[in-house]
C-alpha cells in the first residue's frame, strides 16, 4: 500500500505543478483539475496509513504528518479558488515545495524499505566482502547454511 500511495502522490504532484504553471502565466486551472489534484493526494494519505498499519512503521507517521500538514495548504488554496480569489503565490510555492520535499523523503525511505541488509560496512571496489560467518570454535553457522567444512571443525580431544 505504501509504494501505491507514492504513485498517487507522484500523479498529485503532476496535476499540482501543471496547476502552478498555470496560475503563474496568468491562466485560471479550473475545479477540476483541484478536485482530481486533492482526491489523488488524500488517497495517497489514505493507502500510506493503511501501509504503515501493516508495517508499523514509525518515521513512517511523520511522513504521513508531513503530508496532513501539506494538505491543510492545499485546502486553503482549494477554499480561495471555490470562492473565486487569487491564489497567493508564495502559498503555492511552500504548499508545492513542501510536497516535493515530502515525496522526496516517502521515496528514499520506502527505497531503505526494500533494500537488501547491510552491515553499513564500506568495502573497496575489488575487494573481498567479509564472511559474516562465525568460525571460531564451537561457532554455528547461520541458518540454511551447510555444515562447516571439516577443516573449519574444532579438533576433537579423543584422537
Amino acid at each position: 500500500m505504501a509504494i501505491i500511495s507514492f504513485f498517487a502522490f507522484a500523479f498529485g504532484a503532476v496535476i499540482g505543478i501543471t496547476m502552478a504553471v498555470l496560475h503563474f502565466r496568468g491562466v485560471q486551472s479550473g475545479m477540476a483539475l483541484g478536485i482530481a489534484h486533492g482526491l489523488l493526494t488524500l488517497s495517497g494519505i489514505a493507502l500510506l496509513a493503511i501501509g504503515l498499519g501493516k508495517v508499523g512503521a514509525g518515521i513512517g507517521w511523520w511522513i504521513v504528518l508531513g503530508f496532513v500538514v501539506i494538505a491543510a495548504g492545499g485546502a486553503y488554496l482549494f477554499t480561495r479558488q471555490a470562492k473565486g480569489e487569487p491564489w497567493p503565490g508564495f502559498v503555492i510555492v511552500a504548499h508545492g515545495g513542501g510536497a516535493l520535499v515530502m515525496l522526496a523523503i516517502l521515496g528514499v525511505w520506502l527505497a531503505g524499505l526494500n533494500a537488501p541488509e547491510s552491515t553499513g560496512d564500506y568495502v573497496p571496489v575489488g575487494e573481498e566482502v567479509p564472511s559474516t560467518r562465525d568460525t571460531s570454535p564451537g561457532g554455528s553457522a547461520p541458518a540454511g547454511d551447510p555444515e562447516p567444512a571439516a577443516s573449519d571443525k574444532p579438533p576433537s580431544g579423543g584422537e
